[in-house]
């Protein structure tokens, strides 16, 4: 459901005429306004539903610029559907500080891509205008959109804003005999006040803007957000509802003609089990059916419905929705079976489950349980029972992983009796681990050679032959050298080979090379630390302001290394072992000599979950920790 087209620039964009500004442009500006580098003076956002399933938008800003800094603030868009919506007029006002005006038409704004990707082609595009460079200081600028939006869903608006924003102010109309629904995601949002002619009206919403830097590592800022729709939408009041109208929209293409079942049967011709046969339909659908999403229909369902299953088969190509309705049609033909869910990726918390929406933007499948491996992700489906939850559209992460971007949020299953939200999983550690085993031999100089096997398991195994993939075989040799650098000096003589096992979703590589990793002492010693692959990873520090949580995946790190050590020499220091137990976080560091080698063991778990501030930083300066431990150094002597 990624939306997308090729930019277009306007051809021609005459100079700007003299005229008079509109009054709603000339808001007063306080002291507090002029403290940030640009400041949102007013924001004024109306809807006004029609009768039919069309809404017309208007939409204004006033910006005052204060500082020089602040002219790459001074930016406004708005994102339609060049198929199902209009603009009616785009507009600016430029004013200097003298009063001096100049007006902008639709010409002077740049009509683009919402999403310039080669892959997708759809009608959804972008109208901007950036004003910096046209903006005195002290100058102001006003700005105003209107256009259709083609949709009886919800309308929906965000109120973290950009930019410094003085006052923000939304009215919604009602369709004429209706009335609306309306959800805020934070009791932050004022609640409306009527119009006194059946519209809400919510006013004084201003907000100091945030910058986005200084985010910690998977960090989701809490953005207040305000959704409204007429209670007559076809979306309803219930997550049934929603789920009973996404159904019939897309399970309404989900037909099997003959050509089609002859395909399904033929691609799982030599399996011998259930789930064998799934697999067979699901690496198909997975790795045949290109990514491309290409929208040809103009109603207000158009970025809902998936093309036929037939068409997609034959052409090969298709986008998410698509490719999650020719699994589960396939499924179907061999007699087994499937839904359709719809799930918000990359976003675990957009969903509020206390408002029934159907804001998602991406479509994956759920298959029946019956007779999966334990540790397969699942979700509970209700009267459907439990389901096994795989993502056609990733290339990559095989049946049986869930694709890390789908994890950890709510999902939609769609079914006509059945529908209801659900819960997706979040792989425990387990799953997701990385196992490293090292075999060493030192010299009496500190030089060492390293035979290094490593097992990248679950979405950390998909992630990592996702990226191998992707790259050139001396790009990955480089990429690895950077990571040995940060543990010995110069290595030297790299050599690998690697291997992709999708059946059991792990990713492995063998690698040989040297490096000076003994450090000279002085008077017969001389310095090692056994860490000198890949560890513990680290969290970026969070310095923001901004409200929001960390969505941390679960990560599993185990480091075995055996490193024998030349003739002559013995240790003379011994770190000891380094053993911390949490509920989140755990890690264990062991060192043993036996017969002249030295066994060094690592053995790090970190939990999945939302994590606030206080413990996120915690588990930060823990990993630090971990760090500091695994580089203790190991004293040897020459005897």
């Amino acid at each position: 459901m990624k939306r997308g087209a090729w930019l277009v620039w306007a051809a021609f964009v005459p100079a700007a005429a003299a005229a008079s500004a509109p009054d709603w442009a000339l808001v007063p500006a306080d002291a507090d306004s002029k403290t940030a580098a640009f400041a949102i003076l007013t924001h004024q956002e109306s809807v006004q539903y029609s009768g039919t399933a069309e809404a017309q938008i208007r939409e204004r800003w006033v910006g005052l610029l204060n500082q020089e800094r602040g002219r790459d603030y001074a930016k406004f868009s708005i994102e339609f559907n060049a198929d199902t919506d209009k603009v009616l007029s785009a507009q600016a006002w430029v004013i200097d500080g003298s009063g001096k005006v100049q007006e902008l038409g639709r010409e002077a704004f740049l009509d683009a891509a919402a999403d310039q990707d080669h892959m997708y082609w759809t009608h959804e595009r972008i109208l901007h205008l950036a004003t910096g460079d046209r903006l005195k200081l002290n100058g102001r600028v006003a700005v105003e959109f209107v256009h259709t939006q083609n949709s009886f869903f919800d309308w929906k608006t965000y109120l973290s804003p950009a930019v410094h924003t003085m006052s923000q102010t939304v009215q919604v109309e009602p369709p004429p005999g209706d009335t609306l629904r309306w959800h805020a995601s934070s009791g932050q949002i004022k609640p409306p006040n009527p119009d006194g002619s059946g519209g809400l009206v919510w006013t004084d919403q201003s907000r100091n803007s945030t910058p986005f830097d200084g985010e910690p590592t998977g960090f989701l800022r809490n953005f207040l957000w305000l959704q409204v729709r007429p209670s007559r939408s076809p979306v309803g009041g219930a997550w049934a509802d929603a789920s009973r109208l996404a159904d019939s929209i897309i399970g309404g293409q989900m037909v099997c003609p003959p050509a089609l079942q002859a395909r399904a049967r033929d691609l799982t011709a030599t399996a011998t089990t259930r789930w064998n046969r799934v697999r067979a339909l699901t690496e198909w659908v997975q790795k045949r059916v290109v990514y491309l999403e290409l929208s040809t229909d103009t109603d207000s369902y158009a970025g809902m419905r998936p093309h036929l299953p037939a068409e997609v088969a034959a052409n090969l190509c298709g986008d998410c929705k698509d490719k999650a309705a020719l699994l589960v049609t396939l499924l179907r033909a061999i007699g087994d079976d499937g839904r359709v869910l719809l799930v918000n990726q990359g976003d675990p918390t957009a969903i509020d489950p206390n408002f029934p929406t159907l804001d998602f933007n991406h479509a994956i499948v759920a298959i029946p349980d019956s007779g999966a491996p334990p540790d397969w992700p699942r979700i509970d489906a209700g009267p459907l029972g439990r389901m096994v939850v795989f993502d056609p559209t990733d290339s990559v992460t095989p049946l049986g992983v869930l694709s890390a971007a789908d994890q950890g949020g709510w999902t939609l299953l769609l079914d006509p009796s059945a529908g209801r939200l659900a819960q997706l999983p979040q792989a425990p550690g387990d799953q997701t681990e990385i196992v490293t085993e090292v075999q060493a031999q030192l010299d009496g100089d500190g030089g060492i050679k390293v035979e290094c096997n490593r097992r990248f398991t679950g979405t950390a195994g998909a992630g990592a032959y996702a990226e191998r993939r992707d790259l050139r075989q001396d790009t990955v040799t480089d990429n690895w050298l950077a990571i040995l650098r940060r543990f010995v000096p110069a290595p030297q003589n790299l050599a690998w080979t690697d291997q992709w096992l999708p059946d059991a979703a792990q990713y492995r590589m063998h690698q040989t090379f040297s490096a000076q990793a003994g450090r000279p002492l002085g008077s017969g010693l001389m310095a090692l630390s056994p860490q000198f692959s890949l560890g513990a990873s680290t969290l970026q520090e969070w310095r923001t302001e901004a409200e929001g949580t960390a969505w941390i995946e679960a990560r599993h790190f185990k480091y075995h290394a055996e490193i024998k050590l030349p003739a002559g020499w013995s240790i003379d220091e011994l770190p000891d072992d380094w053993i911390r137990h949490g509920s989140t976080v755990n890690c264990e560091v062991h060192y043993q000599v036996k017969d002249g080698t030295l066994d060094f063991d690592s053995d790090f778990s970190l939990k999945p979950g939302f994590y606030a501030k206080s413990p996120y930083e915690a588990i930060r300066r823990f990993l630090l920790k971990v760090t500091e431990a695994e580089h203790r150094p190991v004293v040897l002597r020459k005897a």
